[in-house]
């Protein structure tokens, strides 16, 4: 009998020290939500809400939370210490080990908020900027090859034709002024990170955990126990 645990992905919410995640324990297809707010620097409270489903839950489905006590408002606690307590409601469940950001992160968004640093990208595409061209993570197949700041084909390689809709759906947003403002690398690199959110939610596939958008090296590869295939740049 495998002993293998289900796994809580957390995400941050926007930039800030409050993380969240959606994962569906329940048989029949609902979402459970569970945030962990962060109290003003003081520690977490955690907040996880049931799914609306009547077959699990009955008249109970709503909220289970630690924000009040029978002796008044609880304090806020040390994040592990809440995610040992969100866990001993959820048996045959742990937590990754990393939080996925929020948005792909400027260097001036690490600068104001140096801590979003920790946080690791799960996507489907990196940008390469030696070969100037967005990849598919799992395959290195050509998505986006650039041949300007701005112009680009994305019909160089076939294969990747099943994703060419999102490429080109992600690319005209692309194109917009207000995401080149931060200059050619960075708008490129956000390319990037929204054609690997649009793919990534396409049946089959096999999303990376990063801790860069830009490929700048070879990859080091390393079995994760979290199905998924982790990704280190040297």
């Amino acid at each position: 009998m495998s002993t293998q645990k289900n796994i809580i992905q957390l995400q941050r919410q926007g930039v800030s020290n409050t993380l969240r995640a959606h994962f569906c324990p329940c048989p029949h297809g609902h979402d459970w939500y569970l945030e962990l707010h962060d109290y003003q620097g003081r520690g977490f409270i955690g907040e996880l809400n049931t799914p609306n489903c009547y077959e699990c839950f009955g008249q109970h489905r709503g909220q289970i939370d630690w924000s009040t006590s029978p002796h008044g408002p609880a304090e806020p606690k040390p994040l592990e210490t809440v995610k040992a307590a969100v866990l001993k409601h959820l048996p045959g469940y742990e937590f990754a080990p990393f939080v996925e950001a929020y948005m792909c992160y400027s260097d001036a968004d690490l600068r104001i908020w140096p801590f979003l640093a920790d946080d690791v990208y799960i996507t489907c595409a990196t940008y390469e900027p030696g070969s100037d061209t967005i990849r598919h993570q799992p395959t290195n197949e050509c998505l986006v090859a650039f041949d300007g700041p701005t112009t680009a084909r994305l019909d160089i390689d076939a294969a990747t034709l099943p994703y060419r809709a999102k490429v080109e759906e992600a690319y005209l947003e692309f194109l917009k002024p207000f995401n080149q403002r931060d200059g050619e690398r960075a708008a490129k690199t956000w390319l990037a990170w929204l054609i690997g959110e649009y793919i990534k939610a396409l049946p089959g596939q096999s999303p990376a955990v990063l801790k860069s958008m830009v490929r700048v090296g070879p990859d080091v590869i390393f079995a994760s126990k979290y199905n998924r295939v982790a990704v280190a740049h040297a």
